[in-house]
C-alpha cells in the first residue's frame, strides 16, 4: 500500500464515521428538542468544521425527501448511503485528504492549522486590551475574556468564548461580520456594539449603527430559524439560557462599551451583573450570599479599581451587609440573611 492510498483509506473511514454521527444527530433532533440534545449538538457542530459540513450534507438529503419521519433509522441510513455513494467522488475532500500525498508530519500539521482560528485574544483579571484586525475593525477586549477571530473569503467571524468585547466593525457590505456567543448570533456589516457573555447568558448593546441578533439555528435540517431582533443605537437585548429568542429591544442599562474609559456606569442594573464585572476586574474575590441580593437594582458610577469605596457606599444605600469568608472572599447578602 502506498502512502497516498493509506491516507485516502484513513480519510474515507474518518469521513464515514463523521457522516454516521451526523445522521444520528439529525435524527435525534428531528425527534426531540430538549435542552440537553440541543446543547450536545451545538458543542459537536462547533468542535470541527467537518462536523458542520457533514450535518448540512445530511440535512440537504433529508429535506429533499417528503418522507421525513416516515423512515426508521436504518432506512434513513440506506437512503443517505445511496445518495452519498453516487456523489462521493464529486465532493470536495477534507483538508487532511487534500494533503495526503505529503509526508505524515505535513499532513498532520496542515489539518491542525486548518482547524485553528486566525487569532485568539484572551485577557486575565483586571486586564484590558485593544487589537486591530486585518480588515480595519478594532476590538476592545475586557477583563477575563476570550475571543477567537477567523476571516475567510466572503465572511468575517468572531466567537466570544467568555467575558465582554466591544466591536468597532469596519464597513464591508459584501462581507458581513458575525459574532457567535453561546447560542447567540450577532450579524452586522459595519457598526459599534458590545457583546457580553456571562455564562450561558448573552447581552448585546449597540452604540452606533444597526445590529441583527437571533438565537443561532440548531435545526438546519428542519429549516427552523429563530426570529431576528434588530437593535439600533442606544438599545440592548439579551438571550437568556434556554430561551428561543432574544428579548425585545429596550434602552440600555449601560451604554455600550463605557467600561473602555476605565469607569463603570450602571442604570437600574441588577447587582448580580455588577458583581460579575467586579469579579473580572478585582483581585479580591466577591460573591453574593443570596439571590435576593443579586436581584437588587442599582444606579451608580465608579472607577475601575475603586471596588472598596463602591462596596462601602453600597451597604449604606441598600439593605445589604458585607463580610469576609474564611478564604477572604467578600460576601454581599441581604440583611435578613446575614450571619
Amino acid at each position: 500500500m502506498t502512502i497516498l492510498s493509506f491516507f485516502r483509506a484513513r480519510e474515507a473511514r474518518r469521513e464515514q464515521a463523521i457522516e454516521d454521527e451526523a445522521l444520528e444527530r439529525a435524527l435525534d433532533l428531528s425527534e426531540r428538542r430538549d435542552p440537553q440534545t440541543l446543547t450536545e449538538y451545538d458543542a459537536w457542530r462547533e468542535a470541527d468544521p467537518d462536523h458542520a459540513a457533514a450535518f448540512d450534507h445530511i440535512s440537504s438529503v433529508m429535506e429533499s425527501s417528503a418522507r421525513l419521519g416516515a423512515l426508521g433509522r436504518d432506512d434513513w441510513r440506506a437512503e443517505i448511503d445511496a445518495f452519498t455513494d453516487g456523489n462521493r467522488r464529486r465532493r470536495m475532500p477534507y483538508p487532511a485528504m487534500a494533503a495526503a500525498a505529503c509526508l505524515l508530519v505535513a499532513v498532520s500539521l496542515g489539518w491542525w492549522i486548518a482547524q485553528r482560528p486566525d487569532a485568539v485574544y484572551a485577557t486575565t483579571t483586571g486586564q484590558m486590551r485593544t487589537v486591530a484586525l486585518t480588515d480595519g475593525s478594532r476590538l476592545a477586549v475586557g477583563a477575563q475574556s476570550n475571543v477567537e477571530v477567523r476571516f475567510a473569503r466572503g465572511t468575517r467571524r468572531a466567537m466570544l468564548k467568555s467575558g465582554e468585547v466591544f466591536f468597532n466593525v469596519a464597513h464591508d457590505a459584501g462581507r458581513p461580520f458575525t459574532v457567535l456567543a453561546g447560542d447567540a448570533e450577532i450579524r452586522v456589516t459595519g457598526t459599534k456594539f458590545d457583546v457580553r457573555r456571562q455564562g450561558d447568558s448573552v447581552r448585546v448593546s449597540v452604540l452606533e449603527g444597526r445590529v441583527e441578533v437571533r438565537r443561532k439555528a440548531s435545526l438546519p435540517l428542519i429549516g427552523t430559524e429563530s426570529p431576528k431582533v434588530v437593535l439600533t443605537a442606544g438599545l440592548q437585548s439579551s438571550l437568556a439560557p434556554g430561551a428561543e429568542t432574544f428579548s425585545p429591544p429596550q434602552s440600555g442599562t449601560v451604554q455600550a462599551g463605557d467600561w473602555r474609559t476605565g469607569r463603570f456606569f450602571y442604570r437600574d442594573t441588577p447587582l448580580s451583573d455588577i458583581v460579575w464585572d467586579l469579579q473580572r476586574y478585582s483581585k479580591t474575590p466577591i460573591a453574593l450570599g443570596d439571590t435576593h441580593a443579586g436581584n437588587l437594582k442599582v444606579t451608580t458610577s465608579f472607577r475601575i479599581g475603586e471596588t472598596d469605596a463602591f462596596l462601602d457606599n453600597l451597604t449604606t444605600i441598600l439593605p445589604l451587609t458585607e463580610h469576609r469568608a474564611a478564604d477572604g472572599t467578600i460576601v454581599l447578602e441581604t440583611s435578613l440573611n446575614a450571619p
